[in-house]
């Protein structure tokens, strides 16, 4: 796993990532509305030509002989809106991604604009981090199919609805 993306997970800090943004934990009380601002305001960002979600680190022998696992470093942008993110305690991500209402949601990125409620947004976006953890690349195959764009914009049209 990239380590910049444990902190999402563990709130560690390496030296080396000291530059990099510190993701929001989840257990933190925020504002419903803001967060969903938050979350939203990546939704124009995400589709602009110059926008770097990351790249992939290929694989390379150390000087000890070891070889390294490849994966994805994401960019500051990505964890910046990685960071505005909600994954929620207690939800079992796991049996709800196979879920027919998973299925759907993650089938049609129109419906997620059009109807996605805010707890569908945050199922969604758990299992997407939660999965990366145990799936390297899960976000950035949700980034590149337009998935993290659909949410992103769903969570700026409903904090707009909300006042």
């Amino acid at each position: 796993m990239n380590p910049a993306m444990e902190d999402l997970f563990l709130g560690g800090e390496d030296e080396e990532d000291q530059d990099l943004p510190a993701p929001r934990p989840a257990a933190r009380a925020v504002n419903p509305r803001d967060q969903l601002r938050a979350l939203g305001s990546f939704a124009s960002r995400l589709t602009e030509p110059d926008f770097d979600f990351g790249h992939w680190v290929p694989s390379e022998r150390r000087e000890d002989g070891a070889w390294t696992m490849p994966y994805f470093e994401f960019s500051r942008e990505a964890l910046e809106f990685l960071g505005t993110a909600r994954v929620l305690p207690g939800f079992d991500w796991i049996a709800w991604q196979h879920s027919a209402e998973a299925r759907v949601l993650f089938g049609d990125r129109a419906l997620i604009e059009q109807q996605a409620t805010e707890e569908q947004l945050y199922r969604l976006l758990t299992v997407l981090i939660r999965g990366d953890r145990f799936g390297e690349g899960t976000l950035a195959n949700a980034y590149e199919s337009g998935l993290l764009t659909a949410i992103a914009r769903r969570a700026r049209n409903l904090a707009d609805q909300s006042g």
